[in-house]
């Protein structure tokens, strides 16, 4: 086509024509003319082989059609949208070729008999897991596991405790004498833990804020790894999006470091979405030249899938992966990030985040995880002093682990094309798609570490208002039904019996019980201000003390990254308005009930 014939030496060539030049720079870069090096995507591809025994280098060249898959529905008329070249059907069998073009590049009929990586089959990764209608069943077993904690806690502190204030009163004040009163105890009981806690938060804090300060400066990429370089592809799921917010998401991906050869934008959209046609006519006019690549799929909600963010994915990647094995780009040198369409990336992410790709020994089967941020919108009014706190809180969090903690990756995240092939991609009829993914790469992992953290941010906005809070809870919640499904694949043949059992502690610990037993309940029985107001003077104090400690230390390290992250971090971000520091005073100052609020909310 035209874009092609421009990039090399500006010259007219028929498509037998370029088909031989193509099949001569696989063999011979050098003697076609480097017309391999000019490609765009060209770094990425394998060789593939043809019919004929020999090897073809497909073109990668910007097609007249940029969806991958059916077009959309047009809104006006109720057809579909036509191009030129036709596109890619629904993802066809494995072996198969349909031998169309696609957004990557070309592929002539019957070039390729076969492609490097499987197709989808049961014999592949994590093919033919359970899905999670199949963990239905055990749904029920929600309620009891849920109440299982509060029920006894309850028995405890009501039933049996009672019975025992006398002998609890004189056992806490006989340890607590016995540890003042013995220099050797006091050094090893309180001195050395104290010391030790102290030390740890102030590595942990140190070492964090480092490595987010870190984020904000050049990657430091060994030159050896130029060759190494990875195609970035950006998904973002939409649905009826506001055009302002697809802008500012698109416009932070449009000032990234990382060249614009090596970026691509994958907008999934969906087929009730009647504008969808428009919108991404829109986007690709406004980006047009600004990436490598400016594709869209269309989701059509089927019969067996939940309306969300997995299914929607799910269908845009299978899409993007015949796509780009049928073009013989490796899977492995494929980098996806899938975001939400209100997603405000940092300069410098994509930079950090193939940082981080090279410095594990095989970065192919990790997710890569940022710190959590939904601070885009925090002073837009109208809104809510509780929303405000919980989101500060849900942040703090999530960015504290990511040095010496774990927790599973929320909203965004980023994994190559080969790891979402091998995990059977996303499950259709899963609401929690993160924590799901997650869980899949942990099984992959055998319950490693199966995040990498990525310390650049992605910044994404807040609900303003309680009723929209209380809508996002809902949602979130649907996290517990990681549980039953865990329980669904036990004895899968794929499922290592100490990855599973591990995976189902994890998940009964995050998503059940830390939800449903909240530490200061027991505040909330009189046996507990009966065994606090019956202690021996020395020992109440000594308790308090230890708290005091214990949440000093806490407070501190919290409020030094929560400043760090809005005036170090965020200083110089364009879209988001700076909380003055006594607003942020104010609400630190407010936490225990602000919490407790927020909690009963």
């Amino acid at each position: 086509d035209d874009d092609f014939a421009t990039a090399v030496d500006g010259e007219c060539y028929t498509e037998q024509e370029l088909l031989g030049m193509c099949r001569a720079a696989a063999v011979d870069p050098e003697a076609a003319g480097g017309i391999g090096s000019r490609s765009p995507l060209s770094r990425w591809m394998r060789p593939l082989p043809s019919e004929e025994g020999g090897l073809t280098l497909p073109r990668s060249s910007s097609p007249s059609s940029p969806w991958i898959g059916r077009p959309p529905v047009d809104a006006a008329n109720g057809a579909s949208t036509e191009y030129h070249d036709c596109c890619l059907a629904p993802p066809p069998a494995a072996g198969h070729r349909s031998g169309t073009r696609s957004p990557v590049g070309h592929v002539s009929p019957n070039t390729f008999t076969a492609s490097p990586h499987k197709a989808r089959s049961e014999g592949y990764g994590l093919a033919g897991l359970p899905l999670q209608r199949d963990a239905w069943r055990f749904y029920k077993l929600l309620l009891p596991i849920a109440l299982l904690g509060p029920i006894l806690t309850c028995v405890m502190m009501l039933l049996v405790l009672p019975h025992y204030v006398a002998d609890v009163i004189r056992v806490i004040d006989t340890v607590v004498e016995s540890v003042l009163t013995s220099p050797f105890l006091c050094i090893m009981l309180i001195a050395v833990p104290a010391v030790a806690g102290l030390v740890m938060n102030v590595l942990n804090i140190g070492a964090l804020l480092l490595r987010l300060h870190r984020g904000l400066q050049p990657a430091p990429l060994p030159p050896s790894l130029a060759c190494c370089e990875l195609l970035h592809v950006v998904v973002i799921p939409a649905y009826k999006e506001p055009l302002e917010v697809l802008h500012r998401t698109l416009d932070s991906l449009a000032s990234q470091t990382v060249t614009r050869e090596r970026v691509v934008i994958l907008l999934a959209l969906e087929d009730a979405d009647r504008g969808a046609s428009a919108t991404f006519e829109h986007l690709r006019q406004r980006y047009k030249g600004t990436f490598a690549g400016f594709w869209g799929t269309v989701h059509t909600l089927q019969p067996h899938e939940e309306a969300g963010k997995a299914s929607n994915v799910n269908t845009a990647v299978r899409l993007l992966y015949e796509s780009i094995v049928v073009d013989g780009i490796d899977p492995e040198a494929v980098m996806m990030t899938v975001c939400d369409a209100d997603s405000t990336f940092a300069p410098r992410f994509l930079e950090h985040l193939e940082c981080a790709f090279h410095r594990q020994p095989d970065g192919k089967d990790f997710l890569y995880d940022s710190p959590l941020n939904t601070w885009g919108n925090f002073l837009d009014k109208p809104f809510n002093w509780i929303v405000l706190h919980h989101e500060l809180k849900r942040c703090l969090a999530h960015t504290s682990t990511m040095f010496l903690g774990r927790a599973p990756c929320y909203s965004n995240y980023s994994l190559t094309l080969a790891l979402a092939h091998k995990m059977d991609y996303w499950t259709v009829d899963n609401v929690p798609e993160d924590i799901h993914t997650y869980n899949k790469v942990s099984l992959i992992n055998r319950a490693a570490l199966p995040t990498v953290p990525v310390y650049s941010l992605i910044v994404n906005d807040l609900v303003p208002g309680m009723s929209d809070r209380f809508v996002q809870a809902k949602r979130h919640s649907w996290g517990i039904t990681e549980v039953p499904w865990l329980m669904a694949i036990y004895g899968h043949p794929k499922v290592e019996f100490r990855t599973w059992l591990g995976l189902l502690l994890q998940s009964l610990s995050t998503e059940i019980m830390a939800a449903s037993l909240p530490v200061n309940i027991t505040l909330f029985f009189p046996v507990t201000w009966q065994i606090v107001l019956g202690i021996a003077p020395l020992a109440r104090y000594f308790l308090l003390a230890v708290m005091i400690y214990a949440f000093v230390l806490s407070a501190v390290a919290e409020n030094i990254l929560l400043f760090f992250v809005w005036y170090v971090l965020l200083r110089d971000h364009p879209t988001i308005r700076k909380p003055r520091v006594l607003t942020l005073v104010a609400m630190r100052l407010l936490d225990w009930p602000l919490e407790t609020v927020s909690h009963a909310a």
